[in-house]
């Protein structure tokens, strides 16, 4: 075996353990100087060098990833944002915009190249970095501003530090250490040019002549498929088109990457005569063409694996190792790792190199049983090579989207010869734009009809039913065994060509042994034992899952969703959570079902993400205050609602926005044959298990309840199971409190609180804490820098007898209150 191939590994390893394990940067420094100067020692000792060599790599990725941590971290302008005054400050920045795209709800996204923030009036502090600027629908630009133009933009900013982990990564990938939420769209102008470069402002230029020869020369949407495959196009993308190409399992042929690199290489190869007679200029020319690709195409984490391994491979052919893609592929990846440490924890770059490994080392061995020539065999290897390729993929595609395409088998076969096709047919129609006259008509001709067939064959394959299986992400142990299986079942193929039926028939089984235990393991599913609850992040709102034993032999499990987070039309608030945050983590957990909603009261930040979990999540009931009264009267036709809507209304009544919210929420309740509950007063709900789930509505005593807030109006609901429990309060104040305490007293105790209204300064009064004397406090909310949620004040009340937990600062809070009555265990304290 190469030495390359123990190399990247333990660099990978070393990236591993940076990012996992904590050790000061000068230990892993000194270890990697140890390990390299033992090696150099035995240089003789060609294992014991191997082995040293392996390890230097290893504590060198170790160190390299930490280095690489810290002036992430420490960029200037994260730098400024953690050591200024006061984080609520509205920041107003200037710089480059880089990249900018237009969503279709009329939200949008700029990364921008930061070189300045105002201090005052006339004072500007220079400061270096990138930010992403987040634009809600009322925020954004009346018109999209171009690559190259200098903008003002005003806004919060939150640096890397400050952000949750999934986050941090997210901007990392586009070279980020900060993220603004823009304000309002008048402060957003344009200042003229920019500061881009000449290369990147040649590239834009180039760019954008591509674009215009496509647009004007292939009618929709196969001009934007064109667009997508050629030059990984920013702008909004058709929603259908993608979700189409999702469906059918081929949505990386709309995403530049390694595939289309190669594909662009194979067309310029068709010169590759000169290859053989003239390497050098051949080289030249084709080094320039991925350099020129690279840009133009925008220069994404994607673009950037696929022209480095485009590079390699052409470096591998100057050298005479063409032949061995194993060896080039690590060499790649060796390169991506050293150039960027955190590589290997983006998607993107699992699913390129996983995929090119299977073609790599598993498609021979399985192409060795299709011998010969004819077209049957040429379709069966083709098809093989797909298999190959999406073998290794399964569990990282469970892991990270929960979703796996069974019709990808199939439809990558006929979509990526057809990409193969399609794309220097797409190249040719670029460079005609570049030529006087109309001559781009003439390829235009050619690569709109091969995009027709594409999208005819997407659309076949995306109609498929159950063609997408939901899949619950896999634990990673569970990964590293379907791995270990994925290498035996290469290995017991290669055997059977040349090896003994001795090492067949232990190669067969042990892959036998592999599925069973892989089987067993997902069929597994340990009891909850208390009383689970997840605190999503979602910004300025509130939704949690409560989870509780459902039979009596403590299997099977009761799942509550209490409210669904959304976004006020203020800024600062985070996207609808329904899909993003509630529906992945439901699908991570392997979740199709739940017992109950809970909709404390409709207020957009605890309401407006249960229209997507309605829509798509199968439910048996749904729990509601009925207020307004009115609109729940008519779109359920409920007796309670409408005995409390014939009362009169109870408090002032909802904007018209989110009273139509409230109206299309009913409406899917009643079409998706959800059961509607109505709430007022105390109602309990007991599993055969002995848990229960009691909720606490507002009085029945309808003149109590008129002139009363509607923050003082929600339900409240209590899990239990023996001796835990957890308090879910809405956005019940000073108030409502005082009511609930009035009315139920020492029946509100609970292990486990979320706390009322964000932490708000108008709750969580003493009176309410001393009579629920939780153990454990979860705080929702956006952070201080919003409506000032959690108040200072509030925080010390809790502090003061419980634990505390802040979903702006730790991300998504998990806890668990065991049934013995022990501690609450969270997944994080700031105490």
């Amino acid at each position: 075996m190469p030495i390359i191939y123990a190399l990247a590994a333990s660099y990978a390893l070393g990236a591993l353990a940076g990012r996992f394990v904590s050790a000061p940067m000068w230990l892993t420094c000194v270890a990697a100087l140890a390990a390299g100067a033992t090696a150099a020692a035995f240089r003789s000792r060609q294992s014991l060098f191997l082995s040293l060599i392996c390890a230097s790599a290893l504590f060198a990725s170790w160190f390299s990833y930490q280095a690489d941590e810290a002036v992430y971290h420490n960029a200037p302008l994260a730098r400024y944002l953690e050591n200024r005054d006061n984080e609520k400050r509205l920041e107003i920045a200037r710089g480059t915009i880089l990249r900018f795209e237009r969503r279709e709800d009329g939200s949008a996204a700029a990364t921008m190249k930061v070189d300045g923030v105002r201090l005052s009036k006339d004072a500007w502090l220079r400061v270096d970095g990138v930010a992403v600027a987040r634009f809600r629908a009322e925020a954004a630009p009346a018109r999209d501003p171009a690559f190259g133009e200098m903008w003002e933009l005003e806004g919060w900013m939150k640096p890397a530090s400050q952000m949750s982990r999934a986050s941090a990564d997210y901007h990392r990938a586009r070279d980020a250490s900060a993220m603004m939420t823009v304000a309002e769209q008048g402060r957003s102008r344009p200042l003229g040019k920019g500061d881009a470069g000449l290369v990147l402002s040649s590239a834009a230029s180039l760019r954008e002549k591509f674009r215009r020869a496509i647009d004007s020369n292939v009618s929709e949407p196969y001009n934007l498929i064109l667009g997508y495959m050629a030059l990984g196009r920013t702008g909004p993308v058709d929603q259908v088109i993608y979700d189409k190409f999702r469906r059918a399992g081929v949505v990386h042929v709309l995403v530049v990457s390694g595939m289309h690199v190669g594909i662009m290489l194979g067309a310029l190869f068709i010169f590759g005569f000169l290859w053989n007679r003239r390497p050098v200029p051949s080289f030249l020319i084709m080094g320039a063409a991925l350099l020129v690709y690279y840009f133009v195409a925008g220069g994404g984490p994607s673009i950037t694996r696929a022209v480095v391994m485009g590079f390699v491979m052409l470096v591998s052919l100057m050298f005479g190792a063409g032949r061995d893609s194993g060896v080039s592929l690590c060499l790649a990846a060796l390169f991506v790792m050293v150039v960027n440490p955190s590589a290997p924890f983006q998607i993107g770059t699992q699913l390129t190199f996983l995929a090119s490994a299977g073609v790599i080392f598993i498609y021979p061995a399985m192409a060795a049983f299709v011998r010969g020539g004819g077209l049957p065999r040429k379709i069966a290897r083709f098809a093989l090579a797909s298999l190959a390729a999406q073998m290794p993929l399964f569990p990282v595609l469970a892991y990270h989207f929960n979703q796996f395409c069974a019709a990808g088998l199939v439809s990558n076969a006929l979509v990526v010869p057809l990409a193969g096709v399609l794309l220097p047919a797409d190249f040719l129609l670029c460079a005609a734009g570049l030529l006087p006259g109309n001559i781009a008509a003439v390829p235009a001709v050619p690569a709109e009809a091969l995009a027709r067939l594409m999208a005819g064959i997407v659309e076949l394959f995306a109609a498929i039913p159950f063609g997408v299986v939901d899949s619950a992400s896999p634990p990673l142990a569970w990964m590293a065994l379907y791995g270990a299986g994925v290498v035996l079942f290469t290995w017991t193929l290669r055997r059977m060509a040349d090896g003994s039926d001795f090492q067949i028939y232990a190669g067969w089984a042990g892959i036998a042994a592999v599925g069973l235990t892989l089987a067993a393991w997902g069929a597994h599913k340990p009891p909850v034992n208390g009383v689970r609850a997840v605190f999503f992040d979602v910004g300025q709102g509130d939704a949690s899952l409560i989870e509780m034993p459902a039979r009596e032999d403590g299997r099977g499990v009761f799942r509550l969703l209490a409210d669904g987070g959304g976004g006020w039309e203020n800024p600062g608030d985070s996207p609808e959570p329904g899909e993003r945050l509630i529906g992945r983590h439901l699908r991570r957990a392997g979740v199709r079902r739940l017992d109950a909603i809970l909709l404390t009261h409709p207020d957009a930040d605890h309401m407006n993400g249960l229209q997507w979990v309605v829509n798509n999540i199968r439910a048996d009931r749904f729990i509601d205050g009925a207020t307004p009264a009115d609109i729940a009267c008519e779109e359920t036709g409920d007796p309670g609602a409408c005995r409390m809507a014939a009362a009169g209304p109870l408090y002032h009544a909802l904007s018209p926005t989110q009273a139509e919210r409230y109206r299309a929420l009913l409406r899917s309740v009643k079409k998706r044959g959800v059961e509607y509950v109505h709430v007022c007063g105390e109602t309990t709900f007991e599993l055969p298990s002995g848990a229960r789930l009691k909720i606490f509505g507002p009085d029945r005593s309808l003149p109590y309840m008129r002139n009363i807030s509607r923050n003082n109006l929600p339900l409240t609901a209590r899990a239990s199971f023996r001796d835990a429990s957890a308090l879910i309060a809405g956005d019940i104040e000073r108030e409502g409190e005082e009511r609930l305490v009035r009315r139920y007293g020492a029946a509100l105790k609970s292990d486990l609180l979320k706390a009322p209204h964000h932490g708000s300064v108008s709750s969580s009064t003493e009176q309410f804490l001393h009579w629920v004397a939780p153990r454990a406090v979860v705080v929702s909310s956006g952070g201080p820098r919003v409506y000032g949620h959690p108040h200072k004040d509030t925080l010390e009340r809790y502090r003061a007898a419980a634990d505390v937990f802040r979903t702006d600062l730790l991300g998504t809070v998990t806890c668990f209150v065991p049934a013995s009555g022990a501690e609450p265990r969270c997944s994080g304290s700031v105490r």
